[in-house]
């Protein structure tokens, strides 16, 4: 836990940042109906010293959220849950309430004008650190992106840039590129 403890202090003095050993990979998407795809946000460790132990930050963009009555819950694993299967058309940080040390609690943030946020500042309780850790699942209409904006810190408090366009650049061209060869092969 001090351990932990220590990344988080690291996030919030606003320690200096190391060079990528820590990287973020964004999944391939998947279609999850109604013109929305799903990506998940991995951050990925060179190697064990460099585990990923706390995050700051957020995800921003036309992302898509479903509300419960109206209300907006904590975007984690606890409210998906009562999502049932509309859970993977959620945007949601991939941990349950319990697995984290909430500095700034997560919170989604409608920005106006269609623009969401997820965000926060937290530390991962060891069960759930790995050297690939799976941080968030991102839905957005296709053809859409996000940018997420953090830094993520190991337990020394050595900091890593943790930026990213969601879907990264070339898995758009990818997409597009199969999209082209369907096209072309129904004519």
């Amino acid at each position: 836990m001090k351990l932990c403890h220590l990344a988080l202090a690291g996030l919030l003095a606003g320690g200096s940042a190391a060079s990528a050993a820590v990287v973020v990979q964004i999944g391939p998407g998947t279609d999850v109906g109604g013109g929305l795809v799903s990506y998940e946000v991995h951050l990925v460790a060179d190697n064990e010293d460099d585990i990923v132990t706390a995050w700051q930050g957020s995800i921003s963009g036309p992302l898509n959220n479903i509300l419960f009555a109206g209300v907006l819950p904590t975007p984690s694993l606890d409210n998906a849950a009562f999502l049932g299967t509309d859970a993977s058309s959620d945007s949601h940080f991939m941990f349950t309430n319990d697995q984290l040390i909430p500095i700034d609690v997560p919170t989604e943030t409608d920005l106006g004008g269609g623009e969401w946020s997820l965000s926060g500042t937290f530390g991962f309780k060891p069960a759930v650190q790995t050297e690939d850790l799976l941080l968030a699942q991102v839905v957005l209409p296709q053809g859409a992106t996000a940018t997420m904006t953090s830094k993520a810190g190991r337990s020394d408090g050595v900091l890593f840039d943790t930026n990213a366009v969601i879907p990264e650049p070339a898995s758009i061209g990818l997409v597009a590129m199969a999209g082209l060869l369907a096209l072309r092969r129904r004519h």
